[in-house]
């Protein structure tokens, strides 16, 4: 059979073909293989070929700038099981316009990338035009403060974090600065308890932002926070779950003031939807007649008269439009309006 344009694999084989991930599609550009568990494996190697890929992200990356070439559609694939770890802060400077690295396999044989000895130690997106996909980034050091820093436009991220133990967690996963037409997915998986962890994305002067969240654990300010320079058009999405807060308060927060964003999360501590934004403050867009009790009871609401309680969930009827609460009998409710919801 002839052999195709790639080292080690015939014309009619994808480069794919014996990886367990579905491969990218076809590109015009250079494609790059990093493994550092191949035996052959070298960053003196071209790297075109599976068989003899580059150890590190890093090589692969010098060997793209070297060319000179930008936005020809380059490609990194890290294959399964590949291991990095990172130091430094912009260890692995992704500066080459127009790059995507997509990350072979699955679970747990997905690429890890673990950052630890300094909480400034990331990777760096400054070109635009960039993407990172299927990796897995790993906390080893308490308090990190910008493993994944964005700072083009044009850029997407689709990634899972993971804390190590309570006791190192990062501050955060995400962060972006002045980088418009931005796409993140994070899977963040934390613990129920610790300090360290402040917000998972942190957003600053972003424009035409799109945000899917699979968030568990606790924070201290939020998965989503809005710092610096008010953002602009920015939506959130997904599923959250934060220890000891039945509130939805945790989910997203605006602390520089004036950022235009909405959300529609699922709430699994509140057991609700909820949705809202800077028009709006976040509140449960549906509730049914138990959910409602359970809301009341975590605020205190159910431990009181019974006469007031029954009042209190009659006002929570009309705040949220239910129109029939069958667990309970709302006839015939004094309705002293000086009682407040």
């Amino acid at each position: 059979m002839p052999l195709s344009g790639m080292p080690g694999l015939i014309a009619t084989q994808s480069p794919a073909a014996s990886l367990s991930h579905p491969a990218p599609l076809a590109t015009t550009g250079k494609v790059i293989f990093v493994d550092s568990t191949r035996p052959g494996r070298g960053d003196d190697n071209v790297g075109d070929d599976p068989i003899r890929p580059k150890a590190t992200w890093a090589a692969a990356l010098r060997t793209l700038r070297s060319s000179g070439y930008t936005n020809r559609g380059d490609q990194i694939w890290l294959m399964p099981n590949h291991a990095e770890t990172i130091r430094l802060a912009a260890a692995i400077p992704m500066n080459v316009a127009g790059v995507d690295v997509f990350g072979m396999g699955r679970g747990a044989s997905r690429p890890r990338i673990t950052f630890e000895s300094d909480t400034a130690a990331s990777i760096l997106m400054s070109a635009a035009n960039c993407g990172i996909y299927n990796v897995v980034g790993i906390a080893n050091i308490a308090g990190l403060t910008q493993p994944f820093d964005i700072t083009a436009d044009d850029c997407c991220l689709n990634i899972e974090w993971q804390d190590t133990s309570a006791a190192l967690s990062a501050s955060r996963a995400v962060v972006a600065t002045g980088a418009d037409r931005l796409d993140v997915t994070l899977a963040y998986r934390g613990f129920s308890s610790g300090t360290q962890v402040v917000n998972a994305v942190r957003l600053n002067d972003c424009n035409h932002v799109g945000v899917t969240l699979d968030a568990y654990g606790v924070n201290s300010q939020a998965w989503v926070e809005f710092v610096g320079v008010l953002s602009t058009n920015v939506f959130v999405k997904g599923k959250t779950y934060t220890e000891g807060y039945l509130d939805g308060s945790h989910n997203v927060l605006d602390s520089v003031g004036g950022s235009i964003w909405g959300a529609e999360l699922f709430d699994l501590g509140m057991g609700v939807y909820v949705s809202g934004g800077s028009g709006s403050a976040l509140a449960p867009t549906y509730v049914n007649a138990v959910q409602l009790k359970s809301i009341l009871r975590a605020a205190g609401l159910l431990d009181i008269d019974d006469e007031i309680a029954r009042l209190k969930l009659q006002m929570a009827q009309i705040r949220f439009g239910i129109s029939s609460l069958v667990d309970f009998d709302l006839t015939e409710v004094d309705s002293d309006p000086l009682v407040e919801f």
